[in-house]
């Protein structure tokens, strides 16, 4: 469950902005992490294709953790071919 500093669980509009806000931050790592073997256009339709299998997630705490490894082996498998 995450938590603000308070203590207290945030709203779910806050939960939502959080996933956001952490799936950028994804995107900005992988496209770091591939820059010059992978075009950035290609690291976002992988972030955005491992986000989408979690969109029925109920429990959306561990969907940013998820979604970087899932795109990150897809991207990496893109490198070694």
């Amino acid at each position: 469950m995450t938590t603000t500093l308070s203590g207290r669980r945030p709203a779910v509009s806050d939960e939502g902005r959080y996933e956001r806000l952490a799936i950028a931050r994804v995107t900005e790592t992988l496209c770091a992490q591939f820059a010059g073997r992978v075009p950035p256009a290609a690291v976002k339709a992988a972030v955005a294709e491992a986000h989408g299998h979690f969109e029925a997630a109920r429990v959306r705490e561990f969907v940013p953790v998820l979604v970087e490894r899932s795109a990150r082996r897809r991207l990496a498998m893109t490198v070694s071919s």
